[in-house]
């Protein structure tokens, strides 16, 4: 029996039925349907209320920046730099036995 007999026979005997007095409901909900009726039986959250303070938080930026909260209090130190004495980098060679040298190596 092929898939068109089979749907054949099958509409055949829906109409049976119906002639003897069944009534056929509607079958399944789609899924779309379905979750719908699921999220409609879930409990709701409430809403929180939203404040809106961005005008209130303006106004005291505003007022932080006439007071003089945007100007510079610290100042930086300069940078102390270090200027190397002869004697400083003399030492440094006489204990470093590869200072300043490039030695050639095979690998």
């Amino acid at each position: 029996m092929d898939k068109a007999e089979l749907s054949k026979l099958l509409e055949q005997q829906v109409q049976d039925k119906l002639r003897e007095g069944y009534s056929i409901p509607t079958y399944a909900l789609d899924a779309a349907s379905r979750d719908r009726v699921k999220r409609g039986l879930k409990p709701h959250g409430h809403e929180l209320p939203h404040e809106n303070n961005s005008a209130e938080h303006w106004q005291e930026y505003i007022r932080e920046l006439e007071a003089g909260a945007g100007t510079c209090i610290h100042e930086r130190p300069a940078p102390e730099t270090s200027i190397p004495t002869p004697e400083s980098s003399i030492a440094c060679n006489q204990s470093c036995s590869s200072a300043g040298l490039w030695k050639a190596r095979r690998h």
